[in-house]
């Protein structure tokens, strides 16, 4: 489950996040291409945007619930 106390510093500000134990799958970023992009550094993806609605949030919850790292949460 991820853990919003180690989430990457790249995230956008908002309520969804990646953490630290993402393991550059990459799945997150083709079922969330608006919002997850992978970082320069290639050693991580993170929340470049957050979702605005409709389609943006259900890729999202998609990409939470199919990420098998379970690095990507949401604080309510």
């Amino acid at each position: 489950m991820a853990q919003a106390s180690d989430r990457w510093e790249d995230n956008a500000e908002g309520p969804y996040y990646i953490d630290k134990s993402c393991s550059m799958c990459n799945l997150c970023t083709e079922i969330a291409p608006d919002n997850i992009r992978e970082a320069p550094e290639g050693d991580h993806c993170y929340i470049s945007r957050q979702p605005e609605a409709g389609d943006e949030t259900t890729n999202l919850q998609d990409a939470i619930d199919q990420c098998p790292c379970e690095a990507i949460g949401k604080e309510e």
